[in-house]
């Protein structure tokens, strides 16, 4: 992600000087809108998307780590089921299992 801000605001700020060239007048116009470009450009990283991914990757962790613990599952099969962001929780379950390697 810092990456991208990165590679956002590197590209920007390049075509802006290429364009304007290097007057006075074009460098003062750039320090104002280089900013407001990243502003803009930041205004994704709180979205609900991405908070929401971000919390099924946790809770699917959090399901691995539970699943994992034979004192609290015991040797019993567990069937998991999701749809939308449930399946991804499950997703995310079964890769941290294949890490603890806990997946059969």
């Amino acid at each position: 992600l810092t990456n991208e801000v990165a590679y956002q605001a590197s590209s920007f700020w390049l075509n802006s000087a290429v364009a304007g060239g290097v007057a006075a007048g074009s460098v003062a116009a750039l320090a104002v809108t280089w900013p407001i470009a990243l502003i803009k450009s930041m205004a994704n990283l709180d979205n609900a998307w991405l908070v929401v991914a971000e919390r099924a990757r946790q809770a699917g962790q959090c399901l691995a780590r539970i699943l994992a613990d034979k004192h609290a599952v015991g040797q019993r099969p567990v069937t998991l089921i999701g749809h939308s962001m449930g399946a991804r929780v499950i997703f995310y379950c079964l890769l941290e299992l294949y890490k603890m390697q806990e997946f059969h």
